[in-house]
């Protein structure tokens, strides 16, 4: 089943990049730019984990790929549905640049402290590896 998710995920990227050629200006909306991504970076580490890793981790692998999958998919459900939503009625957003600035802010400070937190750990936790398959 593993292999079959990957070459799915494999064609499926691939299909996305070619639709986007294919329409006006396609080469920059997200669904072609995220499968550009998926192609260029996201499958390379794929292929890669898929050779290092050992049959045991199939189960796993075969779940990450449906999941990367189910991502792009719901990528380009979404950014059709946003488009054609949009060419409907207009779209009041609520957000100014005010409270960016703070929900960005928020986040930021957020991120330092779960930086500054796992730096904090002792360097043999930080760098000890454990595989816990919550799957099973």
């Amino acid at each position: 089943m593993e292999p079959v998710a990957f070459y799915t995920l494999v064609a499926g990227s691939v299909f996305v990049l070619i639709a986007g050629f294919m329409r006006p200006n396609g080469y920059m909306q997200l669904p072609f730019l995220t499968a550009a991504v998926y192609l260029g970076w996201i499958l390379p580490q794929l292929w890669s984990i898929r050779q290092t890793y050992s049959s045991t981790a199939a189960a796993d692998l075969t779940l990450l790929h449906i999941f990367s999958l189910g991502c792009l998919l719901f990528t380009v459900l979404g950014w059709r549905m946003g488009v054609r939503s949009r060419s409907q009625a207009p779209i009041n957003d609520p957000l100014t640049d005010k409270s960016l600035v703070v929900i960005c802010t928020i986040l930021t400070v957020f991120v330092w402290i779960m930086v500054f937190g796992m730096g904090a750990r002792a360097l043999e936790e930080r760098t000890s590896v454990r595989r816990q398959n919550i799957w099973h």
